[in-house]
């Protein structure tokens, strides 16, 4: 269905770079594909291991032909998943 790359997510001060899959594009869920340290960047999400919220405030949408969307996103770890598994709770559109 598709995949979301995030440059640099920060995780309790620590930064990384993940990749996330849609698994089901109806009920909006996407599994970790993989996680790589990532030591340069300012945040581009933060995931909240308390509240399980992982929070991206300016994902870009590309939009043929040229011209790009912005939503602030919030997503939930899925708990008692055999992978990790993100449902998005929200996306409200972010103004240019």
């Amino acid at each position: 269905y598709g995949q979301l790359f995030i440059s640099s997510v920060d995780v309790d001060g620590q930064t990384y770079q993940v990749s996330l899959r849609v698994i089901d594009k109806d009920a909006l869920t996407l599994e970790l594909v993989s996680v790589i340290d990532e030591f340069s960047r300012e945040p581009a999400a933060i995931y909240d291991v308390q509240s399980l919220i992982l929070q991206i405030p300016r994902l870009g949408y590309f939009v043929f032909p040229d011209d790009t969307v912005y939503f602030d996103v919030n997503m939930e770890l899925i708990p008692g998943t055999d992978s990790l598994q993100f449902r998005v709770l929200s996306a409200e559109d972010v103004e240019e």
